[in-house]
């Protein structure tokens, strides 16, 4: 693999795996994240475990659009925090405005979410604190 220098946005699952429980930690599997951090990436974003696909899609669409004017760190923290207060109007509404099949998978999400009494759609960590930055904060 030759060398990495530019950062990384990773949405596969387990990306940022960094070896075992056990005390052979170092022997376990790693997963892309950390190699490309080691091969010079300046900065690598991805899940730690698996990802809701809806939750991800919220996630890199906020992060990518602060990144930019307020760099990693804090597009990672606005990006979490948008999903653990987003509500499901404005889910409803970010559904509209990405169009094709997206309404209606939102739709049948939101109710499901509804039925499983959630007030908010994306409050539970497990949607949202998956999500790490490997590199300076």
């Amino acid at each position: 693999m030759s060398d990495c220098r530019a950062p990384v946005s990773l949405s596969i699952c387990y990306a940022l795996l960094v070896g075992g429980e056990d005390a052979q930690s170092l022997l376990g599997p790693v997963g892309f994240g950390p190699l490309l951090r080691a091969r010079g990436a300046p900065w690598v974003i991805g899940p730690l475990w698996q990802s809701n696909m809806l939750a991800s899609a919220l996630f890199y669409d906020v992060f990518h659009a602060e990144r930019p004017a307020h760099g990693p760190q804090a597009a990672l923290e606005q990006a979490t925090r948008h999903l653990r207060t987003l509500g499901y109007r404005p889910l409803a509404d970010w559904a509209q405005a990405q169009g094709g099949a997206m309404p209606a998978i939102v739709a049948r999400w939101s109710e499901y979410m509804r039925a499983q009494g959630h007030a908010q759609p994306f409050a539970h960590p497990a949607y949202w604190a998956q999500f790490s930055l490997l590199g300076p904060r």
